[in-house]
């Protein structure tokens, strides 16, 4: 399960690209950037999973369950607690100045269209991220399977119905894109969330 687990989370990306290069190049350059600086966070909220693994298994081993939830608890508000600000600040502020030295104009045109919506994916992927690795300390991986699987499929069904107007979806066009990555996060970290306070 947990490979399958990381074989659909890098899926994710992968369709965002591919679907990406059905656009203009410019799309997919734009696509893939704003990919890259989702997965600087991606590897963040990742180092916090591993520590919060082993803090869990141990409280879990040593049957200090109270203990254990407690330390599940700090993991999730620490993940709110970096990934709300960098939330709120990538949907309300992105600095064009700073994208225009670095990026050709006619991506930067994108980039700026697209990163308010990966932003938004910043907060459930965090949550997302530390259940799954809640869910991997107490030897869950089923969960862990089931919430990515949402994530991906979600993502998938989005990228290709939100980007060209399928299925009754509103045509977004290349934000389609970034959109069904944020509301692949958001179903896969509400799920995960619910498993992990019953309901």
């Amino acid at each position: 399960p947990l490979v399958a687990s990381m074989l659909l989370q890098f899926s994710v990306g992968l369709a965002d690209v591919y679907v990406a290069g059905r656009f203009r190049p410019e799309v997919q350059g734009a696509v893939g950037f704003a990919s890259q600086l989702l997965f600087f966070f991606i590897v963040i909220a990742n180092g916090l999973g591993v520590g919060l693994v082993a803090i869990v298994s141990r409280r879990q081993g040593a049957c200090e369950l109270p203990a254990m939830w407690q330390a599940a608890r700090q993991g999730l508000l620490f993940s709110v607690l970096i990934a709300g600000p960098l939330t709120a600040l990538g949907i309300l502020w992105v600095p064009e100045s700073l994208l225009s030295a670095a990026l050709p104009g006619a991506v930067v045109r994108v980039v700026t269209s697209l990163l308010p919506l990966y932003a938004a994916s910043l907060l459930p992927q965090s949550l997302l991220i530390v259940s799954n690795a809640i869910f991997r300390a107490q030897g869950l991986s089923r969960f862990v399977l089931l919430c990515t699987a949402l994530y991906a499929g979600l993502n998938l069904l989005g990228d290709f119905g939100l980007a060209f107007g399928l299925w009754g979806l509103p045509e977004l066009g290349p934000r389609g894109i970034a959109a069904a990555t944020a509301l692949g996060a958001l179903a896969g970290g509400t799920l995960a969330l619910a498993i992990l306070f019953g309901w």
